[in-house]
């Protein structure tokens, strides 16, 4: 569980469970090395994620009491990593 005051007044916590990859595709993705820089690149485009979970949130004092279950969705991301050497 993750817990974090809100100021002086509470406590919140969130505990995630059961977490779940539903889907996952790329529609391109290019690897490049740069021979005069040699600087290596990856490059993924058109990403698209969807993850579930479970959760309980709490309070302390004990005015947020929740339960349930949540999605996390990414559509349409790009990715570029490079390396130097």
């Amino acid at each position: 569980c993750d817990s974090h005051d809100v100021g002086q007044v509470a406590s919140v916590s969130i505990c995630l469970k059961d977490h779940y990859l539903n889907n996952l595709s790329v529609q391109k993705a290019s690897f490049q090395l740069n021979e005069a820089s040699q600087q290596l690149e990856l490059r993924m485009t058109g990403i698209n994620i969807k993850f579930s979970f479970g959760f309980d949130m709490l309070s302390e004092p004990d005015w947020f009491d929740d339960k349930g279950k949540g999605t996390i969705t990414v559509d349409n991301a790009s990715i570029t990593l490079n390396l130097n050497p």
